[in-house]
């Protein structure tokens, strides 16, 4: 115990201070009172003198602990308050915000539901899977093999393929499930269902009826079009995807079909374009989910707790707050959507918080793929198709573009980057180049986006950066 006395006073320092203090008390006595020269005397006055300044230090000690105690009292109140202030800030900062999702109103044959009830009579999907790949086994007109085995998984869908036909005379609407509401059609289930009609199409071109095979085609671009346009940005690559295989089959077949099977294209491609939602529906419908799912993160106990080693702000963010600058970063993005992002990518403000300038990358992109790979290629098929009736009716190509308005078009569809809103049209004997000016916005005659540095003159998917023109049914995707 003395070691520890004596570590303690030595260490201390509001101790050291009271015994520094005594000593100098002590030294300063002996100087003024000179010790008697007798033993006994003196003897007196050392005890004298150590039992004053030990009562000094007892009192010294006494005083510094009741101080430290008011001092250890004065911050317990100050950290109380603290605690109290900030707990009747977490009860006003946790109310529940609102939400103005709107209600909806699913129709009684809905072509979601048809399509999901497709999908679970669906047989023989590995078949589906065999039949269709090519590898390196001949043509599907010289494998009979293959086409028994096709004709066998056609007939055995017989109800799957009714059922899809049937979808697409319905109306589509995604049903929201609270609190999350996912994909609107399963991309799994869609891809599954268009394979199964790519399988028609190979049947039906391999028994010479081309004109079957575009009106599947078409059924197949229908169906990637309205899972797209009434669901999130995620349905919107869903569809997309759908639609090039739709596609692929229509420009294998363009130069097949008869003048009215390509007129009947035309009316269809015309529908679906004149029917076309907007992206900005789609960003609506992505912001409906987000605060859907932050909702549901809400109502679970210690979210905030768990997410402030990632976000310490979060300690003082209310819910509202946190829903308020997720709406208005949802919200730019919707009253831009319709507009094409620049052709070369702007650096953000630096006054742009990190939640916008995260939509500003995501969305930009999505701006560009909706109007290259959705309603570029969808327009370019469309004119393709016209051009292919007027060639059959009239045994060659017009010389303007403008020559199938009003016969075989109402109107010519606009060039989403033309400076000029007008695709690109030139004729050559028997064939002709159709195209659109491209992300770069410059007319450059129809010289098709190759890939960059490639000796083999490769043609290039459209990106963002490509160089050059989109050549109807060369730049397909």
């Amino acid at each position: 115990m003395s070691r520890i006395r004596g570590w303690f006073v030595g260490r201390c320092l509001p101790w050291r201070t009271a015994a520094d203090h005594t000593l100098r008390e002590g030294v300063r006595r002996l100087r003024a009172e000179p010790l008697p020269v007798d033993g006994l005397g003196r003897a007196i006055c050392v005890i004298r003198l150590r039992q004053t300044t030990g009562m000094a230090g007892i009192v010294r000690r006494a005083e510094l602990a009741r101080m430290i105690l008011r001092q250890l009292r004065f911050f317990a109140k100050v950290v109380l308050s603290l605690v109290a202030v900030y707990g009747a800030y977490l009860g006003w900062a946790d109310m529940e915000p609102e939400l103005n999702i709107p209600a909806q109103v699913l129709p009684k044959e809905n072509a979601h539901d048809t399509w999901e009830r497709a999908w679970r009579h669906l047989k023989d999907i590995e078949s589906v899977y065999i039949a269709i790949s090519t590898g390196d086994q001949p043509s599907y007109s010289e494998a009979p093999d293959r086409r028994s085995l096709c004709n066998e998984v056609l007939d055995s869908n017989e109800v799957t393929l009714k059922l899809i036909r049937q979808g697409l005379r319905e109306p589509y609407v995604l049903p929201r499930t609270a609190p999350i509401y996912l994909s609107s059609l399963p991309s799994a289930h869609l891809r599954e269902l268009s394979r199964l009609m790519s399988l028609e199409v190979m049947e039906q071109r391999a028994a010479g009826r081309p004109d079957e095979a575009l009106s599947t085609g078409l059924d197949i671009i229908q169906m990637g079009e309205v899972t797209g346009a009434h669901g999130g940005t995620s349905d919107r690559f869903t569809g997309r995807s759908t639609e090039k295989m739709g596609r692929n089959v229509a420009w294998q077949l363009l130069n097949q079909v008869s003048a009215g099977a390509a007129r009947s294209a035309v009316e269809r491609l015309v529908a679906l374009d004149a029917n076309h939602e907007p992206l900005s529906n789609a960003i609506r419908e992505d912001m409906y989910r987000a605060q859907s799912w932050y909702m549901h993160c809400f109502r679970t106990a210690y979210w905030r707790w768990q997410s402030t080693l990632h976000n310490p702000q979060l300690l003082i963010t209310t819910k509202r707050g946190i829903l308020a600058e997720l709406t208005s970063a949802y919200e730019k993005q919707i009253s831009i959507a319709d507009q094409l992002p620049p052709p070369q990518t702007e650096d953000d403000p630096n006054d742009v918080g990190p939640t916008e300038r995260a939509y500003n990358s995501l969305y930009r992109v999505e701006r560009f793929r909706e109007a290259a790979h959705g309603i570029v290629q969808n327009r370019l098929l469309l004119v393709s198709m016209a051009l292919r009736a007027y060639r059959v009716e009239h045994g060659r190509y017009p010389k303007r573009i403008e020559d199938l308005v009003p016969r075989f078009l109402s109107k010519i569809p606009v060039d989403p980057f033309g400076p000029t809103k007008t695709f690109g049209y030139t004729v050559l004997g028997e064939k002709y180049t159709l195209y659109s000016v491209g992300p770069d916005r410059i007319d450059q005659g129809g010289k098709a986006i190759m890939k960059v540095n490639d000796r083999t003159n490769q043609l290039a998917s459209v990106d963002m950066q490509s160089m050059g023109d989109i050549i109807a049914g060369l730049n397909r995707d």
